[in-house]
């Protein structure tokens, strides 16, 4: 009978062994999902590094992109300081341009004045040589004046030299008269 008891109770401790082991293998069970869930989770942790490694990679390209698009701009603006300074060279030889124009027309200017102070002269000149003639003339004139004065005054003198001659003609003629009256 206590054999049969201690098989049982064998068969017992047997069966609880079977259950601890059974509880073992459930724990090595566990633990093996344990380690599968610890497994999964450093997947998924480092899902989420890939993740945020693939956000940095993507923060670096927009950076990098941004930092190309900035670079574009900056070669814009220097494209656009170029062409303002182009512009500004532009405006410069216009404004040179217009300077040298403005020389050249106060030059033409200067020419016309120049040319009509030479007309002004020439007619300068011409009017003294006008003045010249026409005092030549006036000379002339009082010279052909003082020729006909003096023609006058000598056809003058000549008149009273013959008006004496005639008086004394008559007196001549008169004293004769007198004289051959006396003598008859």
């Amino acid at each position: 009978m206590k054999r049969y008891i201690n098989k049982e109770e064998r068969m017992k401790q047997y069966l609880n062994k079977e259950e601890r082991m059974k509880q073992y293998l459930n724990k090595e069970e566990r633990m093996k999902q344990y380690l599968n869930k610890e497994e999964r989770m450093k997947q998924y942790l480092n899902k989420e590094e890939r993740m945020k490694q693939y956000l940095n990679k993507e923060e670096r390209m927009k950076r990098y992109l941004n930092k190309e698009e900035r670079m574009k701009q900056y070669l814009n603006k220097e494209e656009r300081m170029k062409q303002y300074l182009n512009k500004e060279e532009r405006m410069k030889r216009y404004i040179n341009k217009e300077e040298r124009m403005k020389q050249y027309l106060n030059k033409e200017e200067r020419m016309k004045q120049y040319l009509n102070k030479e007309e002004r002269m020439k007619r300068y000149i011409n009017k003294e040589e006008r003045m010249k003639r026409y005092i030549n003339k006036e000379e002339r004139m009082k010279q052909y004046l003082n020729k006909e004065e003096r023609q006058y005054i000598n056809k003058e003198e000549r008149m009273k030299r013959y008006i004496n001659t005639e008086e004394r003609m008559k007196r001549y003629l008169k004293g004769k008269r007198i004289s051959i009256k006396r003598s008859e």
